[in-house]
């Protein structure tokens, strides 16, 4: 990551930060649990990007009629 993106990671954590206390205020909600859930999120997302897929498990039916 350069610094460009740190920059817009920070950013849009802020930004979902603020966004989920404003709608909890509005909604007479927990703001503070609010707005860790909008900060949370961005970090969730790029997590989820990034991580690769689970390899297949093995089917042993399929690896033993290719054996016969």
């Amino acid at each position: 990551m350069d610094a460009l993106h740190t920059a817009a990671f920070i950013i849009g954590i802020a930004i979902g930060a603020f966004l989920g206390r404003r709608w909890a205020l509005a909604r007479n909600r927990n703001p503070v649990a609010w707005g860790f859930a909008g900060a949370v999120l961005p970090v969730s997302v790029v997590v989820l990007l990034f991580l690769k897929p689970l390899p297949a498990p093995a089917e042993d039916d399929v690896a033993e009629e290719a054996e016969a």
